[in-house]
């Protein structure tokens, strides 16, 4: 199992790619939090509001998935990470069954 990591500019888009994600059974579920970034962006000091998304899914949908998000977010380098996870058997045999293509 893995978690995958993105922000987007605001819960809005955030919805998007999650509902399309979920749609594809490409991930199981997607939590969002409101969150603040501060980064560096083309020598520029950033302080934005953003929206984080933690999605959960199979470790061989990362490659579709990491396409997905980068065709449908606005960002020109949207933050697109990957964690390994583990969690209990009932949890990753739901996670298993949500994604089955």
């Amino acid at each position: 199992m893995i978690i995958v990591y993105t922000t987007c500019k605001d819960e809005a888009e955030a919805r998007v790619i999650a509902a399309a994600l979920l749609e594809e059974k490409l991930i199981a579920c997607a939590n969002l939090f409101a969150c603040r970034s501060l980064y560096r962006w083309q020598g520029e000091m950033c302080d934005e509001p953003e929206c984080a998304m933690i999605m959960k899914t199979r470790a061989e949908h990362w490659p579709k998935i990491r396409e997905r998000i980068a065709q449908l977010h606005s960002y020109d380098l949207p933050c697109i990470e990957r964690v390994e996870a583990e969690a209990s058997a009932a949890f990753e045999a739901w996670v298993r069954g949500e994604t089955a293509l």
